[in-house]
């Protein structure tokens, strides 16, 4: 997290598992005289999480600000941290700042979440879900998939990770794009019929146009990216075209 002392910056660490606040020696005493004048010693030791013990050099208080405002804290001086600035759960709590880490998708992996849609869908709508500027920015895939509205007015959204490092959502972020199903649509499932209703449906979408070429409605089936060149883009539909010949 960003904080500044005075005029020095500094990425701290949060520390849900610290219960103290602690400052590195270094950093310490190239703060401002009047941080300085409120050290105080202390023969004291701490517990690391690796169960070892280290002795405190004094402690202090200093004034930083963050994002949410300005704060005051009472730190304790090591000679030895393993971040300049370390800020423990006596911090969050008196300050009541709330960790908001969002949600990792493992790599190489599939991963069902639930997302919330505005209070103007009706639970019960049917509806598309297709993949979100920000998926795409990520690097998620994002199944186009038939999906019911809950009566939490939320719908399941169907993601892949398919690259080799583990890929962090952020809360509040597009997941995707839904578009209720009308008559313009025409739906073939590629799911097993085995009787049992499905909260998701893998299934190909196509606008209902006359005269369509083939080509035309195969490609539908696709999510084209916006962000290729036009030389990109026509290889990739030649490519489709003859998988599609193929077939």
């Amino acid at each position: 997290m960003p904080v500044t002392i005075d005029n020095i910056e500094i990425a701290a660490l949060i520390d849900s598992g610290s219960s103290i606040n602690v400052i590195s020696q270094q950093l310490f005493n190239s703060l401002p005289e009047h941080y300085r004048n409120s050290f105080k010693s202390a023969n004291e030791k701490i517990l690391l999480a690796n169960n070892a013990s280290i002795n405190i050099v004094g402690t202090a208080r200093i004034k930083i600000k963050v994002p949410t405002g300005k704060h005051w804290l009472h730190v304790y001086i090591l000679s030895q941290t393993s971040n300049p600035l370390i800020l423990g759960t006596n911090y969050l709590f008196t300050n009541k700042i709330v960790l908001d880490f969002g949600v990792s998708v493992p790599a190489n992996s599939e991963f069902f979440m639930w997302s919330k849609l505005g209070k103007n869908v009706l639970y019960g709508t049917q509806g598309i879900c297709t993949s979100s500027d920000y998926m795409n920015k990520i690097g998620l895939f994002t199944a186009k998939a038939v999906v019911s509205v809950d009566q939490k007015n939320s719908v399941p959204v169907k993601l892949m990770n398919v690259t080799n490092e583990p890929i962090t959502i952020q809360r509040g972020k597009v997941l995707a794009i839904f578009k209720v199903l009308d008559t313009d649509y025409s739906i073939t499932s590629l799911e097993p019929d085995n009787g049992k209703m499905q909260s998701v449906q893998n299934v190909q979408l196509s606008h209902r146009t006359e005269n369509e070429s083939d080509d035309s409605k195969f490609l539908s089936y696709f999510d084209i990216p916006s962000h290729l060149s036009d030389t990109e883009n026509q290889n990739l539909v030649s490519v489709c075209s003859q998988i599609n010949v193929c077939l």
